[in-house]
């Protein structure tokens, strides 16, 4: 059970992510990671939308990789 922040624990292999609210697609984890609060409104995630959109896709390559 995650204590700080979400288990990550091999979520490269998930189907979904965001509490199953989006696929587990590169693109989807990009979205998601910029601006968490339009996929779960209420989540206490802080978005990361200031990161340049490369930087946040290779973000969310490095969690696909988590397997």
């Amino acid at each position: 059970a995650a204590t700080i922040g979400p288990d990550l624990t091999h979520v490269g292999r998930r189907h979904s992510i965001a509490a199953g609210s989006l696929p587990n697609e590169i693109g989807a984890i990009t979205r998601w990671l910029a601006r968490p609060e339009h996929t779960k409104p209420g989540v206490r995630m802080p978005p990361f939308e200031a990161l340049p959109e490369a930087e946040l896709r290779r973000l969310a390559e490095y969690m696909r990789s988590l397997q």
